[in-house]
């Protein structure tokens, strides 16, 4: 009765109209009817029936249709306060099932690159902390820190966080694909669909059908990123709530390197401008240098800036060396620089016969030693292919901006 109503064409003409009518779809999509079961729930559908009673045939179709608003705005209102009773909204599968889209996108081979790692305990109860107490957390460094490290370590599982969730992406400077927004999204989905069964459900209420429009669905995110983040993302988990306590982590590490394609949408250009958008229970862990754009457009989250000299940082690089057999007084040189220390203890690994006392001092002699094994030498096809650039950066006496 309701929905013929609102669908008559005097009243349909009305956006308040569509919109009611797309409150009340949602509803049915989301098994109200079953929700309302317990005693308080009970208690509105009396309400409801004292509210229609009051329905009066002489009112005018404004009357009727602002009474009618308000009743459907009551039970909005109360199917998200007592969303939170039905635990099953969002539960994540521990079931085995195929679940692949071929929308995911694999970053085992770049995570394998940060297997052994040594502290960072009070880094990882610092985004803890700061993620029960903000929107999200984005952690600033200089390149070198070892951000991304701690990042893998945290995909990989081998430290927790207290009831929370996560899906990541990692943005690679050298990988365009990493970088495009479309990517970005379909990554998302992938893991979405195989975490939480509801979610590709309530797509194909939405008539979604993920399997059959995969080839319309990879078009639609490649051409109007934004729109499909929305239809995809932001209104499916706009209709859950996650179990008490628990929360979903969106960790995206290096976003300052999503920005590096000059064509279409790239990841930090729709999170920029949809970030917000997200339900509150969803949370972002977003690691970038010290970019003043990034800083300002992502302002409303909490910024952690961690720098190479504090305190914690000179423990956890002593206890690396310490393992490693590197004197503080190189960690020093190094300027406390995570990335340099590493790269001098795998090289010192794979040639016996480089010790400590000859690691290189000086960028001659840095130069010296990275030379032979990105090029094994000059006559290399690798080399030939970068001299010319080699020529380009000497003839312009400057470093390349």
């Amino acid at each position: 009765m309701l929905i013929n109503f609102l669908k008559d064409p005097d009243i349909w003409s009305y956006k308040e109209a569509k919109t009611a009518l797309t409150d009340i779809m949602v509803l049915k999509q989301m098994n109200f009817i079953k929700i309302i079961k317990t005693e308080k729930r009970s208690r509105l559908l009396a309400v409801v029936k004292e509210q229609t009673s009051k329905l009066q045939e002489n009112w005018t179709y404004y009357q009727l249709f602002h009474h009618l608003l308000s009743l459907i705005l009551f039970i909005s209102l109360f199917k998200v306060h007592f969303a939170n009773d039905d635990q099953r909204v969002l539960e994540v599968t521990t079931a085995d099932r195929v679940c692949d889209l071929e929308f995911g996108v694999d970053f085992d081979i770049h995570l394998q690159q940060h297997q052994k790692f040594v502290g960072r305990h009070w880094l990882f109860e610092g985004i803890h902390q700061r993620m029960e107490e903000s929107s999200g957390v984005l952690l600033v460094a200089d390149t070198g820190y070892g951000k991304s490290a701690a990042m893998a370590n945290i995909i990989q599982g081998k430290h927790n966080l207290t009831q929370i969730n996560l899906i990541h992406h990692l943005c690679i400077s050298s990988e365009a694909k990493f970088q495009r927004a479309d990517t970005f999204i379909l990554n998302i989905v992938q893991n979405l669909y195989c975490k939480y069964p509801l979610y590709g459900k309530m797509l194909e209420k939405r008539g979604i059908f993920m399997s059959f429009r995969e080839n319309e669905i990879k078009t639609s995110c490649k051409f109007n990123p934004v729109n499909c983040f929305d239809e995809l993302i932001v209104e499916p988990l706009s209709m859950f709530l996650p179990p008490e306590g628990e929360r979903l982590v969106l960790l995206i590490d290096a976003l300052n390197e999503c920005n590096t394609i000059g064509f279409g949408y790239s990841v930090i250009t729709l999170l920029q401008l949809r970030y917000n958008k997200l339900p509150l229970w969803i949370k972002l862990l977003l690691t970038s240098k010290n970019d003043s754009k990034i800083i300002d457009n992502f302002r409303d989250l909490d910024h952690w800036h961690l720098y190479r000299e504090s305190d914690n940082n000179k423990e956890d690089m002593l206890l690396y060396s310490k393992k490693n057999y590197i004197p503080r007084t190189y960690l020093e040189y190094l300027k406390w620089n995570f990335v340099l220390v590493k790269d001098m203890v795998e090289k010192i690994n794979r040639n016996h016969a480089l010790s400590v006392d000859s690691l290189p001092t000086s960028i001659d002699q840095f130069f010296g030693m990275e030379f032979p094994y990105v090029f094994e030498g000059c006559r290399s096809t690798a080399f030939k292919k970068a001299k010319v650039l080699f020529e380009i950066i000497i003839a312009g006496m400057k470093p390349l901006n």
